[in-house]
């Protein structure tokens, strides 16, 4: 009976020691992963001047070997919407790349990033590649986020398209008000001259809804966009296919707050709209 417990304390303790070894812990301040008290990678980052945030990087203790990097990229479209940021991920030493979605970055992406290698398990207590987890993960976002960037693209080319259909602003009685009733309709007299839309994104958790107005001319093409949220407005024009710098309209949010004044703000935007010969 002596025997075989001290035989069980054995494999228990084998068992512990093998377990602690595999714990690794991750410094949010020095970047640096370790095995107990051997330093076996270290995160770094870099600012991304272009794209408005950071790169990060996972390397070998060394300095020398990179195993992991997320590097940052910004889309925004032909509408003048809120920037998509992505990272573009690469795992040189197994010839890996994947795109993923942002960080959160709602407290420290820093300590997002190093703590995701250690929930996902992607380096050994060896300081080597967890080859089997890193083919995992690069799969996974593989799956979720495809060619994003190609994505990205498709999407905004046929974006394009709309704001490429020109149309000759058509004659009617300028002396007559502009008006914009509520069948999404804009006319001078009895004249319609454009068509209007009023669109709202419900933003989901933290996120504010936005509400947006796009204005086209009569063969479809559109001509004004105005984005509004809690926390401003964006209104963009487009002539010829380009876009005008953003802030051409700022409406006024507290006194005559567009979503109660939908038509109102039309109007206002038709008029400028107007006197810029695009309606």
């Amino acid at each position: 009976m002596t025997a075989r417990l001290l035989k069980l304390s054995l494999i228990f303790c084998i068992t512990t020691s093998i377990v602690r070894a595999q714990d690794l812990n991750f410094d949010k301040k020095s970047g640096e992963f370790t095995n107990g008290t051997t330093v076996i990678a270290k995160l770094e980052d870099e600012k991304n001047r272009s794209q408005g945030g950071k790169n990060y990087f996972i390397k070998d203790s060394s300095d020398q070997t990179e195993l992991l990097a997320f590097i940052l990229h910004k889309f925004e479209d032909t509408m003048g919407s809120a920037s998509v940021y992505y990272y573009e991920m690469r795992c040189t030493p197994l010839n890996l790349s994947a795109y993923r979605p942002n960080f959160t970055g709602m407290l420290n992406t820093f300590k997002e990033v190093g703590e995701m290698v250690l929930a996902k398990n992607l380096i050994q207590p060896d300081a080597k590649i967890n080859e089997s987890n890193m083919r995992s993960y690069f799969a996974a976002a593989t799956s979720d986020m495809g060619d994003y960037p190609k994505i990205l693209k498709a999407k905004n080319d046929s974006m394009e398209a709309l704001v490429n259909i020109d149309a000759p602003p058509v004659e009617r009685d300028m002396r007559k008000p502009v008006t914009a009733n509520e069948y999404g309709k804009i006319g001078q007299g009895n004249t319609v001259i454009g068509n209007w839309e009023f669109i709202e994104n419900k933003g989901t958790g933290i996120n504010s809804s936005t509400y947006l107005f796009r204005i086209k001319n009569l063969a479809g093409g559109i001509i004004c966009i105005s984005w509004i949220s809690l926390s401003g407005a964006h209104t963009y024009t487009y002539k010829g296919g380009a876009r005008s710098q953003e802030n051409w309209k700022v409406p006024d949010l507290i006194n005559n707050n567009p979503i109660q004044h939908k038509q109102e703000y039309v109007e206002e935007l038709s008029r400028d709209l107007i006197r810029a010969g695009l309606l």
